[in-house]
């Protein structure tokens, strides 16, 4: 966004969407420009993943009752979110660097009004520079409380849905003898994209004004001290957006939000699903079971 908060450079040149600024972007810088920052983005996601994805059937596991894992009941809806709240929580704390990175290197040299003049090229060697010139608290984690509530708001709602989605969908139904499942429920890949999906609409739905208030607060100007100056806090952020522009502002880019988190999502819980159904296999080899 640019200095009057308003998605546009100073000059008055702003983009009308996701389509107009792809473009743009590709005829000022071409490929080069449409793809800046994607080696940190690819080290983001996927340390992000690691722990929210990775912690959240452990973290699930401890919280259920010995009772509910040895009756195998489903785990209840509110465990299920205190789970994905839990891993998003640390996911958000822990990759809160990588998020500060990304956002300033995708928004440096565009036609945008941006405010951290990095290369195209520059990579994770300026987390380094980030630290020295703002600090820790003000550089490396500044906007963490936007972006631990976005990833615990994202988890809560993405994990438990895309769990709740198979179970209600896709496990053995309630049917008279002789019945047949429609043969696509028999498709695993195909489960975990659908669930995926409609998990993911709901996620990015939810978590959009977060996304807006944090790149705010991450791509604003800073003052010699790393203080930044023009949003002093998530709230003071969120107040200036609506009275400046609007309530629907906070759910501006949702579009182009979702273009990017919804097929990342569905492709990570079907890879996870193939990798897991392998390692099953392998498994159920070792023991001289038959894997169904």
């Amino acid at each position: 966004e640019g200095p009057g908060g308003l998605g546009r450079a100073p000059g008055g040149t702003g983009f009308r969407g996701i389509v107009d600024t792809l473009r743009a972007t590709y005829r000022a810088e071409g490929l080069r420009g449409v793809q800046r920052g994607l080696k940190v983005s690819m080290v983001r996601d996927g340390s992000k993943c690691f722990f929210r994805i990775g912690l959240y059937e452990p973290v699930l596991f401890r919280i259920q009752s010995s009772d509910e894992r040895g009756k195998g009941k489903a785990p209840a809806v509110h465990k299920r979110i205190v789970a994905g709240a839990v891993s998003g929580f640390v996911g958000a704390v822990v990759c809160n660097p990588l998020d500060v990175l990304k956002t300033r290197v995708q928004a440096s040299g565009g036609k945008t009004g941006n405010h951290h003049g990095y290369s195209a090229s520059s990579g994770l060697s300026l987390l380094g520079i980030i630290a020295k010139k703002e600090g820790l608290a003000n550089g490396l984690w500044r906007g963490v409380a936007a972006n631990s509530v976005r990833s615990v708001l994202f988890c809560s709602v993405v994990l438990p849905t895309n769990a709740m989605l198979k179970e209600t969908f896709f496990s053995p139904p309630s049917q008279p003898p002789g019945g047949r499942r429609w043969d696509v429920m028999k498709m695993a890949w195909f489960r975990d994209a659908s669930c995926a999906f409609g998990a993911s609409v709901l996620g990015v739905w939810a978590i959009n004004p977060v996304d807006v208030i944090r790149t705010r607060l991450y791509n604003q100007p800073v003052d010699n001290k790393g203080i930044g100056r023009l949003y002093a806090s998530p709230i003071d952020a969120c107040t200036k957006i609506i009275d400046k522009e609007g309530f629907p502002a906070l759910w501006k880019g949702v579009t182009a939000h979702y273009t990017r988190a919804g097929p990342h999502t569905v492709l990570s819980f079907v890879f996870i699903g193939i990798l897991q159904r392998i390692v099953r296999r392998h498994k159920a080899w070792k023991d001289n079971l038959e894997y169904r």
